[in-house]
This record gives structure tokens, sequence and C-alpha cells, in this order.
């Protein structure tokens, strides 16, 4: 799996998206960006499902649960999503390292903080985005609040992101020495 490839289809689209963002909240008659931008948004989406595909399929064997297609399907679903994500992305470690180890590469350590970590902010960015425009509509007095409450929730996506891409480079790197692995096994 190249890692580069996978930051570069979220990173550039969301830079780009987030660029087009800033230019219609001051200019109302930059509306047709505000399309633009949200077709911007699809390509990190599915992106990040073509990767949580190949993530589960790199480690896929009888031991493995849940298999790639239902990792990414029960994604989809409504409803479903809210307790399947913290599933499908934060479980990976440890499915990888007990693949490895089944395989003969104990050595191999993934790590669940960053993983663990994005999923929590997968719920808190959204949480306070939600929170600051009730607080917005409610009254003036909380209008300092809700501004404070909207800049964490900007400060909390960039730290999404970049947890983002290391989930991505941690997930390439294993799959990468499992590959390698598995190619000298065939040789010996």
């Amino acid at each position: 799996m190249r890692a580069r490839r996978y930051v570069l289809l979220t990173a550039t689209p969301l830079a780009l998206a987030a660029l087009a963002l800033a230019i219609v909240a001051t200019d109302r008659d930059a509306a047709p960006l505000a399309a633009a931008a949200a077709f911007l948004l699809a390509v990190p989406g599915v992106t990040f499902l073509v990767f949580l595909h190949r993530m589960w399929s790199a480690i896929r064997d009888q031991h493995t649960k849940p298999s790639p297609a239902r990792a990414v399907a029960l994604v989809l679903v409504p409803v479903v999503n809210l307790f399947w994500l913290p599933r499908a992305i934060a479980r990976w470690p440890a499915q990888a390292e007990r693949f490895a180890e089944r395989n003969g590469h104990a050595e191999i350590r993934v790590g669940r903080g960053p993983f663990v970590a994005f999923v929590a902010l997968v719920y808190v960015v959204p949480s306070l985005v939600l929170a600051a425009a009730f607080f917005l509509e409610q009254s003036r007095s909380l209008r300092v609040t809700a501004e404070l409450m909207l800049v964490a929730a900007a400060a909390l996506a960039i730290v999404e992101v970049a947890l983002l891409f290391v989930i991505m480079l941690r997930v390439c790197r294993t799959v990468n020495a499992l590959s390698r692995g598995r190619a000298q096994a065939r040789r010996s």
C-alpha cells in the first residue's frame, strides 16, 4: 500500500474545499464554489472507504473479523455507522497484530492510540459544531461561547485530519511489512 496516494487523495481535496468555503464565507456571490466544495469533499470520503476496505483486506484470513466488505458496508448504513465506525477503525490495530503473530511476524506492532483518538474526534467535532449552532440560535449572550466552540471544533478538525494521516501511514507501514514477510516466506 502506498501511503502517499491516500494522503494526497485526502489532503488535496480537503485543502481545496476549505479554500472554496473560505471564499464563499467572505463573498456571497461565490455560491457556486459551495457546490464545488461539496463535490471536493466527496473525494476524501470515497478515498477513506477504499482505504478502509484495503486495510481490512490486507489482514484477511479465516480468523479475522469483519470482512472487508462488511467493514465498509456497515459504515455506510445510517445509525448503524454510529456504532460500527469505532469497530472498523479502532479494532484494526489489534486484529493486525494478531494476524501478524499468526503469520510469524510477532515483532509487528501498530499502536492503538491514533486510531482511538481519531474515532473520538469523529464524534466530538460534529457535536461541538451542533452545540455551537444551538447556542447561536438561543441567545446573544451565548454568542461568544458558541464562537469559541466553533474555534475549538476547527482546531480539533485539523487534529482529526492529522490523525487520519498518521493512521494511513501506520496501516500502510504495517501492510507493507506483512507483504515483505510473505514474500520472504515464499522464497524460503
